[in-house]
């Protein structure tokens, strides 16, 4: 009889370690499957982020670009008044009415 209860209890232990041994793979496997989905979610981030980064940096060339161009033009304030003279003298002359055209000296090049 006690080999009996032996093999019984043993069984059962056998099969409770199984079943602890199943239960905890099915937990690790989903635990996986969910950092898995996480990071790809990261990665798509990260991707979308580059993404605005290079548009950035396009934005900070294309406004290097235009600042080098208007430094090369080296327009000073007389030239600039000048050009605006003749800016209103040829919308007259095409029926244009310009109004208020102001320079501000703070936003010119000297």
């Amino acid at each position: 009889m006690k080999q009996k209860t032996r093999y019984f209890i043993f069984l059962i232990l056998t099969a409770a370690l199984i079943y602890a041994y199943v239960w905890d793979d099915i937990r690790v496997r989903d635990e996986v499957k969910e950092i898995q989905e996480s990071l790809s979610t990261i990665d798509e981030q990260l991707k979308s982020g580059a993404k605005i980064m290079n548009e950035m940096n396009e934005i900070r060339q294309n406004f290097i670009e235009n600042k080098n161009m208007l430094i090369s033009y080296q327009i000073s304030g007389s030239e600039l008044l000048n050009e605006i003279e003749r800016i209103s003298d040829l919308a007259n002359s095409m029926d244009i009415d310009i109004k208020n055209l102001e320079i501000d000296p703070r936003n010119t090049f000297p």
